[in-house]
């Protein structure tokens, strides 16, 4: 595993580090915070991020690879989001590039036909390739005929998920009077119930989100069906082993090749890199998707301290 990952691993090294005073303060307001909202598990959650911010500290790194998705964990996936702008390589201020909505995103594979194409050439995404154990239990044949046959009942699913699946969703479900958290987070753990939950669930007391998502889209709800048709982790464990040859086999593997003194990591769907480095590897991410998954998605960009005058350029161009 470390030689597969040799250009993702070297980078856990004496070079990495973390303004730890300030990163245990922003942990104590964080548990202030809790307290005040009356957070039921406050103390645990301050406890455990302190672990994992004195591991960090004390260059107490793990690296480990997922057996069932082949996602790469390791403390920067574990650290809280609020901490990242105290992290730094060798004094450079670091920063990601994400897929926006990355699990509705990479579902669309799921909705193309050269998906189910065991002749198309290795370097496009394809179900044999990716999960061939999954197919001896699943009615693929029968999906890869759905799929042909209800292509243009797709498009208001793409559409949707390509400029932002979560304010998308958000506003059909208040369409249909159903009150939903202004918290984007919070969003998007309703979308996950609605795509991963059990087929069983839909008729659920509290699957009226998941009601409303397959009366909008009822083409795209069958598909997901027929994959959670032999157990409901089929589908999210899908979407992450997609996730993890796109980020980790081919984009990273690309970013190291081209950058091969950088330092370069990952968090589940997104690249970590110096922040001078991030209008490349974006550009990078960009090609290796468009290759591997057939299309653009989305990019969000995250610098993890106050962006200089050209990071900001930079940043304002991407979005554009």
């Amino acid at each position: 595993m470390y030689a597969k990952y040799n250009y993702l691993h070297k980078w856990f090294n004496d070079g990495l580090c973390i303004d730890f005073d300030s990163a245990e303060q922003k942990l104590v307001e964080l548990y202030q915070h809790d307290l005040d909202v009356r957070e039921v598990n406050a103390l645990h959650k301050l406890n455990v991020n302190l672990v994992n911010l004195i591991k960090l500290d004390k260059k107490d790194y793990y690296f480990t690879v997922d057996s069932t998705s082949g996602r790469l964990h390791t403390l920067l996936t574990k650290l809280k989001r609020e901490l990242r702008p105290y992290i730094t390589y060798e004094n450079n201020h670091l920063g990601n590039i994400d897929i926006r909505c990355s699990q509705p995103t990479l579902s669309l594979c799921l909705l193309e036909p050269s998906f189910y194409n065991a002749e198309l050439k290795q370097e496009r995404v394809n179900i044999n390739s990716v999960a061939p154990e999954l197919i001896k239990h699943l009615p693929t044949q029968t999906i890869a005929s759905y799929v042909q046959t209800h292509q243009n009942q797709f498009q208001a699913y793409r559409e949707l998920v390509l400029n932002d699946f979560y304010i998308g969703m958000s506003k059909i479900l208040s369409d249909h009077s159903l009150d939903i958290p202004y918290d984007r987070d919070a969003i998007k753990d309703m979308m996950f119930m609605v795509l991963y939950s059990s087929n069983k669930f839909i008729n659920g007391p509290q699957a009226l989100p998941k009601r409303i998502f397959k009366r909008s889209f009822e083409a795209v709800y069958e598909v997901f069906k027929m994959y959670k048709s032999a157990g409901q982790a089929n589908l999210p464990i899908l979407l992450q082993t997609i996730e993890a040859r796109l980020i980790l086999d081919k984009t990273a593997k690309v970013i190291s090749k081209t950058e091969p003194g950088m330092a370069l990591y990952t968090i589940q769907d997104s690249i970590v890199c110096p922040v001078e480095k991030i209008e490349l590897c974006k550009q990078i991410l960009l090609n290796e998707s468009v290759k591997y998954l057939g299309f653009e998605p989305k990019l969000k960009i995250d610098l993890w301290d106050k962006p200089t005058e050209n990071s900001v350029s930079q940043v304002q161009n991407s979005i554009q």
